[in-house]
């Protein structure tokens, strides 16, 4: 299962938290490559990782996100094909 997390910083910078296999990866809108932190999370990233390799479901890994990263940073459920207007809305 794929899962995708958009995260937007208070000035509209945005970074996308996704699992690739087992592995929970952190990449800016340009498609570098970045730590979590670049994610709103800062100094648990490694539990955020754990937490987050731990979840079933795109529901349960916005609760993480949603509860360990920043206050500041606006998290949602990232649907590639809804994005571009394809699929339900």
């Amino acid at each position: 299962m794929k899962i995708r997390i958009k995260a937007t910083d208070q000035l509209g910078n945005v970074a996308y938290v996704f699992s690739r296999g087992d592995r929970w990866q952190v990449v800016l809108a340009n498609g570098t490559p970045a730590g979590f932190s670049y994610a709103g999370f800062s100094g648990e990233e490694m539990a955020v990782m754990f937490c987050l390799e731990d979840c079933a479901s795109a529901e349960e890994a916005l609760a993480v996100c949603k509860r360990m990263g920043s206050p500041l940073t606006k998290y949602e459920i990232f649907n590639s094909l809804k994005s571009v207007g394809i699929g339900a809305h």
